[in-house]
């Protein structure tokens, strides 16, 4: 008997997608340095908080899709919206 076939996630279609255009796997890749591991950086601290379901999942696909930390994108959030509300 054959299984019927799971429907993919969003997620696993936007992987998918970028994938098929990822650069040929006989490119050579480029010379990189790598950066300190934040938990072992003197300028993080680890923060632990809860997200609404929702807005996790948006800031995970917007991860995926500009190829960001989400901490990262999360950091720059937090510091436009402080400097904003600084200006008020």
């Amino acid at each position: 008997m054959a299984r019927a076939k799971k429907p993919e996630s969003k997620f696993s279609e936007l992987m998918a997608s970028r994938r098929s255009t990822s650069p040929p796997s006989n490119s050579l890749p480029d010379e990189k340095v790598k950066p300190i591991a934040k938990s072992t950086s003197e300028e993080y601290i680890k923060a632990n908080f809860y997200l609404p379901k929702d807005l996790y999942k948006q800031l995970k696909a917007l991860s995926v899709e500009l190829e960001q930390d989400m901490g990262d994108l999360t950091a720059q959030a937090l510091q436009e919206w402080m400097a904003k509300r600084s200006r008020v």
